[in-house]
């Protein structure tokens, strides 16, 4: 490894974080020099930055485990399977080890939990299930709607509802609550998109009166990319019916989608097709039919759990990896495999300085860390200690160590605090009084202890050091 210096690292520490930082880990970032607000709330990584998420790349493409281990994983059927364990091995040596799957509407998410992560969640206590809130489903109790409502039950019946739009409005003249009202909502693809549904270009989406319509789920139902609501205009000229006042009954013109507990339904309401009108004791699939049944509502906390029917939790997370769909073609033995997980550095980064920080500054793993140690000669212009501090700092080049050499002419004070700030996992500080006894001090940023040792033994100790880490 090639000596490094202070002046190489192309660092500017900021003794303030710049109005944009977030949260404590922008801060971190802006002030020790790894990166700058970007455009849109994006990052702008630094050259320290830089060479810290090469180091990411570096760690999480290293093998992680020994020659059994691998022989062990040669024999097993699920090559995705085993990429998944190695990668949540190597986020273990990033010191990322609590990493959560959660579902997501293109694969999945491996992310950290943290108050301040980008992506929202909603997870289970009880059995620890996660998903976005995109993708988020919740259980439904079947059979209740889908049952022959027999002979016994109301018929369908027409009633006048002058001046009624809303389903609030509807709940308050009827008596009949939103959880048992159906609301029809009418999309189309967005136009320009290259893929769009055959059929009708217009879908009526039915979720429950007190649901909002996950417009992102209903995309992927219809296979496009994103859909928009239609206009009055639209709506009107396709089923005859306005805004506000149509219903699955009877509806012609549009394709029929229905989200999950519409079908668990009974004697519930929905409009006529007719301003001015709705109809009561409505049953699904007695009154009307679908062409399609799926996830269409948004979810959110409180709801159940689709695992275990515990109520979910709103979260957020830091996503450290991601991995796509399920392969579109089934393994020799007709299983789908799920696609391998592939890392993302900057996430990486971010969720470590969430967790490995304190009021001085980040507190990296060495296997991350812009450089394993610093050596600090006190005062750069002495030559004695300046002839110290050069010949450490290529002890620990020969032995493997990435170290940095900060012979700025500085104050010690703005060294230790630069040091600290960014994060270096051991500092190795050659002073006058040290020197006259032959000793340096040798100090762990993650613990603060801080010992004095022989100069000719400083190397060789921060190196050990290092290995009990790996």
């Amino acid at each position: 490894m090639s000596a490094v210096r202070w002046a190489e690292l192309e660092v500017r520490t900021l003794r303030e974080a710049p109005s944009a930082a977030r949260n404590d880990r922008e801060r971190l970032l802006y002030r020790a020099g790894l990166a700058r607000p970007g455009p849109g709330g994006t990052l702008d990584w630094l050259p320290l930055g830089r060479r810290v998420l090469a180091r990411v790349v570096r760690a999480l493409a290293e093998p992680a485990a020994t020659a059994g281990e691998q022989e062990g994983r040669g024999n097993r059927e699920d090559d995705d399977e085993d990429r998944e364990a190695e990668l949540r091995r190597a986020l273990r040596r990033c010191g990322l080890g609590d990493v959560v799957t959660a579902v997501d509407l293109e694969g999945r998410l491996y992310v950290v939990v943290s108050p301040t992560g980008e992506a929202g969640l909603l997870r289970c206590g009880r059995c620890g299930h996660a998903a976005t809130v995109a993708a988020a489903t919740s259980r439904v109790e079947r059979g209740v709607g889908e049952a022959d409502p027999g002979p016994a039950a109301p018929a369908l019946e027409r009633r006048a509802t002058p001046g009624v739009h809303t389903i609030a409005r509807l709940a308050e003249v009827s008596g009949v609550p939103a959880g048992r009202q159906i609301k029809t909502l009418f999309y189309r693809p967005e136009p320009g998109l290259p893929a769009e549904p055959a059929g009708p270009a217009l879908t009526a989406a039915l979720v429950r009166g007190d649901r909002t319509l996950n417009e992102a789920k209903l995309a992927r139902v219809l296979g496009v990319r994103r859909v928009v609501l239609a206009t009055r205009e639209e709506v009107l000229a396709r089923t005859g019916a306005p805004t506000g006042s149509a219903g699955p009954v009877g509806l012609r013109g549009a394709r029929i989608v229905a989200d999950e507990e519409v079908m668990t339904l009974v004697d519930t309401v929905c409009g006529a097709n007719e301003e001015g009108f709705h109809f009561f004791h409505v049953y699904p699939g007695r009154d009307f039919t679908v062409d399609e049944v799926a996830d269409l509502r948004t979810v959110g906390p409180g709801d159940a759990c689709p695992c275990c029917g515990a109520p979910l939790a709103a979260a957020r997370g830091i996503v450290v990896a991601r991995a796509g769909r399920p392969a579109a073609t089934a393994a020799a033995d007709g299983r789908l495999r799920p696609a391998a997980a592939a890392a993302e550095p900057a996430g990486v980064v971010a969720a470590v300085v969430e967790l490995y920080h304190d009021e001085a500054g980040i507190i990296w793993p060495p296997v991350l860390a812009p450089c394993q140690a610093v050596v600090v000669p006190v005062n750069a212009s002495d030559p004695e200690q300046s002839a110290a501090a050069a010949s450490i700092h290529d002890e620990l080049t020969a032995l493997g160590v990435e170290v940095v050499l900060d012979d700025r002419d500085e104050r010690v004070g703005a060294k230790f605090t630069d040091a600290d700030l960014i994060g270096f996992p051991f500092r190795v500080t050659v002073g006058p009084r040290g020197l006259a006894r032959g000793r340096v001090e040798v100090r762990e940023r993650a613990t603060g202890n801080q010992v004095e040792v022989p100069v000719a033994e400083a190397a060789a100790r921060v190196a050990a050091a290092l290995d009990a880490y790996s």
